[in-house]
């Protein structure tokens, strides 16, 4: 018996798909495509740790506010502070905006408010709504079978 992979008896549908879309000394094209899915991630980890930041801000914003409630600290102090929280909605591209809500929502599986978006993305409320009504349905779709339990 012989310890060398053959890799036809490989039963991974994917790979044999792979296997018999390039020849494989073809390596280039072979390079080519796994650098376009590597890409791919990249993009969409990218787009998931904007979300991740921005959810780590609003907590951080909300024990200064928490904070100020309770009388923990002054008006000024929560002003200064609350500063480094702030900004300018950004007028974003209903287009660019239509993958990144692709991603959340289809990685998350989370049904965000169109305002709770526009707050992560920090662009304007009308750029997320054109955004999601260019979004397929199926992405929609996703969020709505989530389970709040």
């Amino acid at each position: 018996m012989s310890n060398s992979r053959n890799f036809t008896d490989h039963k991974d549908i994917h790979f044999e798909k792979l296997i018999n879309k390039f020849d494989l000394t073809n390596t280039d094209a072979l390079r080519s495509y796994f650098n376009s899915i590597c890409s791919a991630f990249e993009n969409d980890i990218g787009i998931l740790t904007d979300v991740i930041k921005s959810q780590k801000q609003l907590i951080e914003y909300n024990a200064i506010y928490n904070a100020f409630v309770l009388e923990h600290i002054s008006e000024e102090d929560f002003m200064e502070e609350s500063e480094h929280y702030s900004y300018t909605p950004k007028d974003t591209d209903a287009n660019e905006l239509v993958d990144k809500l692709s991603c959340v929502l289809k990685y998350t599986g989370i049904k965000f408010s169109s305002s709770e978006l526009a707050e992560i993305f920090q662009c304007k409320h009308e750029n997320i709504e054109k955004a999601l009504r260019k979004l397929p349905k199926d992405i929609l779709n996703l969020t709505e079978q989530q389970s709040y339990g």
